[in-house]
């Protein structure tokens, strides 16, 4: 069940939603039911389906991934900005900006700042597919600096 906010929000496609309502019934049935019922829940519907939850785009870490790729580049940690934050509470929407030895090169916008983040690194990696990080805009970049 959800509130009025959270379905017009997008609430009932949050992974962070669906993973709590699995663990919540899969409780339920452990506790109703004891180990075997939850045991032949888990295979009736998670391994049974395996394949086809495998071949579901798997969440990647992109801060990571950029964290990896900068130090192995001896660029240091990218460092993470958030230049803009809009929206009410309930349905925020952030802007977030990614520094890559020494040039903010990557921006990424989500309704989370650690959404935000994973897209600007994702952009950033992106562009460092190429070689040295290069500045986002080149015109902006001096006046955004200064925020």
């Amino acid at each position: 069940l959800l509130d009025k906010g959270e379905e017009k929000t997008g609430g009932r496609k949050r992974l962070n939603n669906l993973a709590t309502l699995f663990e919540s019934v899969l409780g339920a049935i452990y506790v109703d039911g004891g180990v075997g019922a939850a045991r032949k829940f888990v295979k009736q519907f998670v391994i049974n389906n395996s394949e086809r939850l495998l071949k579901v785009k798997r969440y990647h870490n992109y801060k990571s991934a950029l964290l990896e790729k900068s130090q192995s580049k001896g660029w240091g940690n990218p460092v993470y900005q958030i230049v803009h934050e809009s929206g009410p509470d309930h349905n925020k929407q952030f802007v977030v900006r990614v520094n890559v030895n020494k040039r903010w090169i990557a921006k990424g916008v989500g309704s989370s700042k650690k959404q935000a983040e994973q897209l600007a690194a994702r952009n950033a990696l992106k562009k460092l597919e190429n070689g040295k990080p290069k500045n986002y805009n080149n015109k902006r970049q001096k006046r955004k600096e200064s925020i």
